[in-house]
Order: C-alpha cells, then sequence, then structure tokens
C-alpha cells in the first residue's frame, strides 16, 4: 500500500512539474489563459509555496488580457473582501467584463447587483436579462432567480407559465430550491397531483417550506395516503428548522392533541417561539391544515 500510494504521489509530481513548465512558458509569451492557471498553483500552494500576491498580481494580468474567468474571479475577490480590500465598485467593473466576455457566474452575480440596487440603480430589467443570459447557458441559480422574476412580476407582468419552465429547469438538474418553488404553484393550481413529487424532493433536502406544505399534504390526505404520523414528522422539522407558521402549527396541535398526544407544555414551548418570530396564536385556535 505504502509502494502504490509513493508511485502516485511520484506521478502526481512529475505531472505538477509538467504543468507548472507549460503554465510558465505559455504565460511569459503572454497567454492569458495559461497566466490564469499559473495564478491558481500559487494561490493552492501547488508547485510553488502558497503566494497571496503573486496570485493576485497574475490574476490581475490575466484579467487585464480579458480571460473571462481571471475577470469573474477577481471581481469576486473584491466581492469577499478576504485576499483583496473589499469594493463592490471594483466588483461591478471585473464582473460586467466577464459578463460581457459570456461567462455565466458572472452574468448572475450581475443580475444580482441590478436586483438589489448594489453600487447601481435597482433596474429589474437589466437583471432580468442578465439572468436570463446566465440561464441560458444553464445557470441554476440564475433559472431560479429569473422564475421568480416571472412568478412576482418584478421583471414586468406576472407570468407563471415562464416562472414554471425556468423552476424545472433547475429541478431536473437537482436543484431542490427549485422544485420547492415548482411544486408551490401547481399547490396554488391546486395541482396537488404534480405538486408532491416535487415538495418531496425539496422536502427531502430539508427546505423548510416544503416540509410544512408536505406535512400539510399529509394530515388531509390530498394527493397521497393520509398519514399524520408522517405529517407530524415533516411538520417538526420544518419548526425545528426555524420555520415560523409550522412552530405556530405545531403548538396549535400539540396544544388541542390533534392528530398528536396532548402536550400543553411543549405546544407552549412552540405558540411561544412562533410568537416571537411574528407568528402569535392561542392554544385554542382552530388548525387549518392548509397547502
Amino acid at each position: 500500500m505504502q509502494y502504490v500510494w509513493s508511485l502516485e504521489t511520484d506521478e502526481f509530481l512529475r505531472k505538477t512539474k509538467e504543468n507548472v513548465a507549460k503554465y510558465r512558458t505559455a504565460a511569459l509569451a503572454g497567454d492569458a489563459g495559461s497566466i490564469y492557471q499559473l495564478a491558481q498553483l500559487f494561490r493552492k500552494g501547488i508547485g510553488f509555496p502558497f503566494d497571496n500576491d503573486k496570485y493576485i498580481k497574475l490574476l490581475r494580468l490575466s484579467a487585464e488580457h480579458s480571460y473571462a474567468e481571471a475577470e469573474y474571479e477577481l471581481g469576486a475577490n473584491y466581492t469577499s473582501g478576504v485576499l483583496l480590500p473589499k469594493d463592490l465598485d471594483q466588483a461591478l467593473i471585473w464582473y460586467q467584463r466577464a459578463a460581457d466576455h459570456g461567462n455565466a457566474a458572472a452574468q448572475y452575480r450581475l443580475a444580482e447587483f441590478y436586483a438589489s440596487g448594489t453600487t447601481v440603480l435597482s433596474d429589474p430589467a437589466q437583471a432580468a436579462a442578465w439572468y436570463r443570459r446566465a440561464a441560458e447557458q444553464g445557470d441554476h441559480d440564475a433559472e431560479v432567480a429569473l422564475g421568480r422574476m416571472y412568478e412576482t412580476g418584478q421583471q414586468g407582468q406576472k407570468n407563471t407559465g415562464q416562472a414554471t419552465i425556468w423552476y424545472r429547469r433547475a429541478a431536473d438538474a437537482g436543484n431542490t430550491e427549485a422544485a420547492y418553488l415548482l411544486g408551490n404553484l401547481y399547490l396554488q393550481a391546486k395541482d396537488v397531483e404534480q405538486a408532491v413529487p416535487w415538495l418531496t424532493m425539496a422536502a427531502n433536502d430539508r427546505i423548510e417550506n416544503a416540509e410544512a406544505a408536505l406535512a400539510n399534504l399529509y394530515f388531509s390526505g390530498a394527493g397521497m395516503p393520509q398519514n399524520d404520523v408522517e405529517g407530524m414528522r415533516f411538520l417538526r422539522r420544518a419548526a425545528m428548522a426555524g420555520n415560523g407558521p409550522a412552530m405556530r402549527q405545531l403548538g396549535l396541535m400539540l396544544s388541542q392533541g390533534l392528530r398528536a398526544a396532548v402536550d400543553t407544555d411543549e405546544g407552549k414551548v412552540w405558540l411561544d417561539r412562533a410568537a416571537r418570530l411574528g407568528h402569535p396564536g392561542r392554544p385554542d385556535e382552530p388548525v387549518h391544515f392548509a397547502f
């Protein structure tokens, strides 16, 4: 085992030396991509001792040669403020350059700036345009954000059809936030059969709003066999994750012994927590299994 590990290590070191030599030669010739790769070696301490100053210097040089990944990464460094002083104006400049050069991550970040009004005037139309460009390249966060804009009408008129399309693209790729939003759209349309699998996918990934919605589907038996045990399990999970409405509902149900044994002490605990989050309730209030 030690012998095999040694061979693998030797091979890794041999390839590292080859890559260092290759990137160094190409970088000296002005190749922006190689300059970027050389920067990464200094950042990771591979082939060279870790050197943040050299990493930033090479990253900036690559960005100044219009290498989109370097432009985006330089913007991200200005955003985080960890390796460079935080400067959102500079971040915006580099995100814009990278976005113009087709970098999807930069397009998403630029859209976020326009959506939130960070260092620029809030501009929903610009935000939607950049979200769309990123989404069309398969950026799943952008797909979700664009879907939200269509659902809420931030970019103009509401369009649940378009929202469904973009949520579905992200959900099909495994994005569980999109799965919840898609399931919720189906619930609003009273299409419980379509909603259940998406809400289940999201709830299984601990998306608290999906857990609360799925709990009430189990309690009511809508779209699935009625099951109080599963309903209470998902409701507790949502409440424990900090979901205020779920806390309130759990407190009411325990106080009244609905679908579970009466436990007024625990019920009071959950009602108090819900009230602190702005969801007050009296122990004797009716419980509505809303979804």
